[in-house]
């Protein structure tokens, strides 16, 4: 008769499946609350340096108002400690992932990809931020061509 033997294989427990489960409904939670309080934060500003009709009616001084936009302020702040305390979520890290592993691409393949890769680097307002931080390498680090290798290709290119 054949034995067989047995391995046991890591399996996560039921403990750290639900741990895992509240950090990603902690870092929701505190998402959001980052989302909401920065546009709390941004109303108070708007408040505090529009005068307008409606906010003398409610009889509001200046320094009432510059204490409101201290504590939103300091309420957000709040929010993204608590929010760095957990750690980037899985999103970020796959981002990051990708964004190095596109690094890596542009750097290997040099010339025109580079330039691709800077030029990403620049789309802020398309691209999520962890390309951003990743891919602004390039511009200091790109690689440099030595100048015998590019008079080579102006000479024969131009003759």
């Amino acid at each position: 008769e054949e034995q067989v033997m047995e391995r046991s294989l890591p399996f996560a427990s039921c403990n750290d499946i639900t741990n895992i489960d509240k950090d990603g409904e902690k870092r929701d939670y505190w998402e959001e609350q980052v989302m909401e309080r920065s546009e709390a934060l941004e109303q108070a500003q708007l408040e505090y340096t529009t005068k307008s009709p409606k906010n003398s009616n409610e009889g509001r001084n200046s320094k009432e108002m510059k204490k409101q936009v201290h504590n939103a302020a300091q309420r957000l702040h709040e929010a993204e400690e608590e929010l760095q305390k957990i750690g980037t979520s899985r999103k970020s890290q796959v981002h990051k992932t990708a964004a190095t592993r596109l690094l890596n691409l542009c750097r290997e393949n040099g010339g025109v990809y580079v330039k691709v890769g800077q030029h990403l680097a620049n789309m802020d307002l398309l691209i999520p931020k962890e390309y951003i931080q990743v891919l602004s390498t390039l511009f200091d680090d790109a690689p440099l061509t030595p100048y015998k290798d590019v008079r080579e290709v102006i000479k024969e290119d131009l003759g």
